[in-house]
């Protein structure tokens, strides 16, 4: 009960669900090279009735700033990144390439049902430490089973969305696999964005 009532104090990240970083491993930095990384960072603020705010801040930047202190490149908060790669792939399936209408993912690796266990298996070891009450566990567990149920079906064939919200309304999985399969790399400037697309064959 005492652990309980120390989790439910305890602002842990992992009692939150994590948004994938959709342009991982695809964006670059145009200043150095490096690839452009995934970065959350969770503040909080106190109220005038004394309760406690607390906000998630998302962003890419270079790998470079982050681990060598080189790069003066700047940030992207997230958002505004995904959607303007986003925004360039409606802009080039506009202009009539029947390539970017379906996207046949079936051969893709079925790793999803894999990375939903890890995370429940994360989850049972910060209960069993400590780190999240009982009911976290519980919040997160069915976060799970319904990431499981949304992605069991990701393979097939998939109709590129033709809105930007309709990008984002694709489960995270879905999404990654389209980009994998339309895009071979991002080079990311100051202001814009140019994004490389893979070959129709």
């Amino acid at each position: 009960k005492a652990q309980d009532n120390m989790a439910s104090r305890r602002v842990s990240r992992s009692s939150y669900p994590r948004e994938p970083f959709l342009m991982s491993g695809l964006s670059f930095c145009s200043a150095c090279g490096n690839k452009m990384v995934g970065v959350s960072r969770r503040q909080g603020w106190q109220l005038k009735d004394g309760s406690t705010k607390m906000g998630t801040y998302r962003y890419y930047q270079c790998q470079s700033r982050t681990n060598q202190g080189r790069c003066l490149y700047h940030t992207w908060k997230a958002h505004d990144l995904e959607a303007k790669v986003l925004e360039r792939i409606l802009q080039e399936a506009a202009t009539g390439n029947n390539w970017l209408n379906h996207i046949d993912i079936a051969d893709e690796p079925d790793d999803i049902p894999d990375q939903l266990d890890a995370r429940i298996l994360k989850a049972f070891e910060n209960l069993a430490t400590g780190v999240i009450s009982l009911a976290s566990f519980r919040e997160i567990a069915a976060r799970v089973r319904g990431s499981r149920n949304t992605g069991s079906n990701s393979k097939g064939l998939i109709t590129i969305p033709d809105t930007i919200e309709g990008w984002f309304n694709l489960p995270a999985e879905k999404t990654k696999l389209l980009l994998k399969r339309i895009v071979d790399n991002i080079l990311v400037y100051d202001t814009e964005v140019v994004v490389k697309f893979k070959s129709q064959t």
